[in-house]
């Protein structure tokens, strides 16, 4: 995937800058900066949850930048939500067979059942998704990804708010299966534990890029952590 000049304003403030990036097959790269950054604009603009001002987003040679939300899934982008957006009176295994049916147009139950031992959901399978906790709907986020099969996926503040040992599962789960992804967290040690490059935005723009020696930059700790 590539971004070339990507901008977007509200209110005419710009929230991302002219940003180009690119990502590379099999890159885990975490976007990391201070709030208003643009992290989750960022996830949104590449998702086509919201429309460019002005610039590219090219897949695999391919503009996708005027593309909708479920056009830009079918080409194999899936993206998580921060604060966990499951069917909630559908119960997890449900949840899991949206996806599947929607994109692939069957229903594999030894695919569903995989992804359900991968997350240890197994245990409420069957339970309504709004009753399981928000450390089990963040692992359901990852699930639905999962069940689109993407060649990229781009999760949005994965481990905010959980416990510890979930934040380690998760970074288990992601080093375990073979997919690109771009990540948004302000978890600079969990980036730091995943990931084999960092984007650092600031108002918008991007501040460093680089392997995981970038975060130790001056810029970043002044962008970062909001000191000099």
């Amino acid at each position: 995937m590539r971004l070339d000049n990507v901008t977007k304003s509200f209110s005419g403030i710009k929230v991302v800058d002219e940003l180009s990036f690119e990502v590379q097959e099999h890159d885990i790269i975490g976007v990391i900066g201070p709030n208003g950054a643009g992290k989750t604009t960022l996830v949104n603009l590449i998702s086509g949850m919201l429309q460019l001002d002005s610039g590219f987003i090219y897949f695999k040679g391919e503009r996708i930048d005027s593309l909708r939300p479920f056009q830009i899934v079918r080409k194999g982008v899936a993206r998580s939500f921060q604060i966990p957006k499951p069917f909630k009176n559908m119960t997890v295994t449900e949840n899991l067979t949206v996806p599947i049916i929607t994109v692939h147009k069957g229903l594999d139950s030894g695919r569903i059942q995989e992804i359900l031992r991968i997350l240890d959901l197994q245990k409420v399978a069957d339970l309504p998704a709004g009753s399981i906790s928000v450390g089990q709907q963040k692992l359901l986020e990852i699930g639905r990804m999962f069940a689109l099969d993407p060649e990229l996926m781009m999760l949005d503040e994965p481990t905010a708010g959980v416990h510890p040992d979930l934040r380690r599962m998760v970074v288990q789960i992601l080093k375990g299966i073979d997919k690109t992804i771009l990540m948004v967290s302000h978890d600079l040690n969990f980036v730091k534990l995943l990931c084999n490059r960092a984007i650092v935005l600031n108002a918008g723009k991007k501040v460093v890029e680089g392997d995981l020696s970038c975060l130790k930059d001056p810029l970043v700790a002044e962008a970062y952590l909001g000191r000099k």
